[in-house]
């Protein structure tokens, strides 16, 4: 990856964390209609690439959600894409939620963002670095399991990766 990108890379990610960290901070103070303020989710699914056909994608990742007001939550998100042999790709995206039903064991959601998706591709033994920005919006539900425990299938449309159905396994603080 050019210095340049790494640098970019390093400035939006550092930004994006200083951005949710005061978010946070700010609303600390803030009524809160829910019984948690925190939730960590790690998650994995498929995502498709859009070429000629379908590239298809496995994802791993995970993200940090924070509670402003009501149903309007923050998470920064970070996956990591795994596609045919040396295609990988690494998104960073601040996603904003609004979730309805705070209070049920089933809670529907809406959710959209932008971010930064970093693409390199093996071939034989050289390797070609991308970079660019990537967005896309969905919903899906949250189902407790518990109090604090709780599954999200989820699906999305947008740019890079054009279709992405996940599932995270989340816990609430």
């Amino acid at each position: 990856m050019p210095r340049r990108n790494r640098i970019r890379a390093k400035r939006f990610f550092v930004l994006t964390i200083f951005i949710l960290s005061c978010l946070s901070a700010a609303c600390y103070g803030q009524e809160n209609t829910g019984r948690y303020r925190f939730e960590v989710e790690a998650t994995g699914g498929w995502a498709g690439f859009a070429d000629d056909g379908w590239i298809h994608h496995g994802i791993v990742g995970g993200s940090f959600r924070t509670f402003i007001i009501g149903g309007l939550n923050v998470a920064p998100e970070v996956l990591y894409m795994i596609g045919p042999g040396g295609d990988r790709d690494v998104s960073v995206m601040p996603v904003a939620v609004y979730q309805f039903r705070r209070s049920a064991r089933v809670q529907p959601y809406v959710n959209g963002g932008v971010g930064w998706l970093g693409h390199r591709e093996a071939f034989l033994t050289r390797s070609f670095w991308s970079t660019g920005w990537t967005f896309g919006g969905g919903g899906g539900f949250k189902i407790r399991i518990s109090d604090r425990l709780f599954i999200a299938p989820e699906a999305r449309l947008g740019w890079e990766p054009f279709l992405r159905t996940t599932v995270s396994i989340g816990y609430s603080f």
